[in-house]
């Protein structure tokens, strides 16, 4: 985890999880609040990827200095698991409790496999994936770089305020419709095409005490730059 804390602001990052931020900020008595919970990809399949999740291997730097820090996250998507076990199989999952929830150590042992199998084992998609974060007093910017390798293809890509793709009790699932509510940011068609057809697409993110821009293209060409409040 990187904290950074300067007059107007205090952002948090995290680095386990490929460089998810929340960012505190305050100017002329009004408080505002940037959170980004990384990107979810739907695949023409119907799978979804996502660059949110717990990999402490991550290929990581943070270089901090008195007036900025750097940070740089690398690594793939992984396939998130959209089904919601406790619907499918709450009534199994109540008599399983009811039979074995006396034999502490076998309850121990079945907690430990649910969180190695929901949280600790990935299953990585050919989608690489590097955030490059510089702060600054006052100021934020994000450049990320997403490109798919030959045979996978998205329907779908977009950044949420507040998703998150961990699996635990208190967690408040992903759901698609998380791609649509107020704050979240979506590619356009025409990014969706250059990304499927393997080139390199950049996303710069540019967080002030004003608001947020968005820029977004692929490598090497000038994009349209997007600005919302």
């Amino acid at each position: 985890m990187a904290i950074r804390k300067d007059e107007t602001s205090y952002s948090v990052i995290g680095i386990s999880k490929h460089g998810v931020v929340k960012r505190y900020m305050h100017s002329e008595g009004v408080a505002k609040h940037y959170s980004d919970t990384g990107y979810f990809a739907v695949f023409v399949d119907g799978k979804v990827g996502v660059t949110q999740w717990l990999d402490l291997g991550v290929e990581s730097q943070v270089d901090t200095g008195d007036e900025q820090m750097k940070v740089r996250v690398r690594g793939k998507m992984t396939l998130y698991n959209t089904s919601l076990p406790l619907v499918r199989f709450l009534v199994p999952f109540r008599l399983f409790l009811k039979v074995f929830a006396g034999w502490s150590g076998f309850m121990d042992w079945f907690g430990q496999k649910v969180i190695k199998r929901m949280i600790v084992d990935q299953r990585p998609l050919p989608v690489e994936f590097e955030r490059r974060l510089t702060l600054e007093d006052g100021h934020l910017e994000i450049v990320d770089h997403l490109r798919l390798d030959a045979g996978v293809r998205v329907s779908r890509l977009g950044r949420t305020p507040c998703a998150t793709s961990i699996h635990v009790a208190s967690s408040r699932y992903w759901q698609k419709e998380d791609l649509d509510v107020e704050g979240s940011w979506q590619a356009t068609p025409s990014m969706i095409e250059e990304l499927n057809r393997g080139e390199t697409l950049e996303i710069i993110t540019r967080i002030s005490e004003d608001g947020e821009m968005v820029d977004s293209k692929p490598r090497g060409e000038r994009g349209a730059e997007v600005c919302a409040a």
